[in-house]
């Protein structure tokens, strides 16, 4: 195995591990700290039971409007969530101006752009049907993208 690969899993690895430990965490945060079981928590944060349940496995990894939902809804400690580490951050202008959680918001933001641009492109030449759905998919990203934007300027505040 060469020096590249070797790298290329002991990374893979390590984002394995991060996952699912993030899955425990979630787990223990949504059953002590909210009191609520998977489909009432993942209703509450508007996912499915199965992505809640993918999560608390550490089969797939949280975006950032995930994240951003459980600060703003259960005021989620996200320096623990993500990392472990106890301390606390006491507001959220503390917790979007963690380098790691300010990363995942601007990436989240970029994702949803590329899907406004990717879904007005694909309804040109489309039934009235088709850019009405469209419409209103754009019309929800954008929504996001807003949403996003706030806490990404909250971020950038000088101290």
């Amino acid at each position: 195995m060469s020096e590249d690969n070797s790298t290329s899993a002991d990374h893979d690895k390590e984002k394995m591990i991060r996952s699912a430990l993030f899955g425990e965490r979630l787990k223990q945060f949504r059953k002590k700290k909210c009191g609520l079981v998977q489909d009432e928590f993942g209703e509450s944060l508007g996912v499915s039971l199965a992505t809640i349940t993918r999560l608390e496995r550490g089969k797939v990894q949280a975006q950032g409007d995930f994240l951003a939902k459980l600060v703003e809804l259960y005021n989620c400690d996200l320096r623990w969530l993500l990392t472990g580490e106890s301390k606390s951050a006491e507001t959220k202008s503390e917790v979007v101006r963690n380098d790691r959680i300010y990363s995942m918001l601007k990436a989240q933001r970029t994702d949803w752009q590329r899907i406004i641009e990717c879904t007005m492109t694909s309804v040109d030449g489309g039934t009235i049907e088709q850019k009405q759905r469209a419409e209103k998919s754009i019309e929800e990203e954008r929504n996001g993208i807003a949403y996003l934007d706030a806490l990404l300027a909250i971020g950038e505040e000088p101290d």
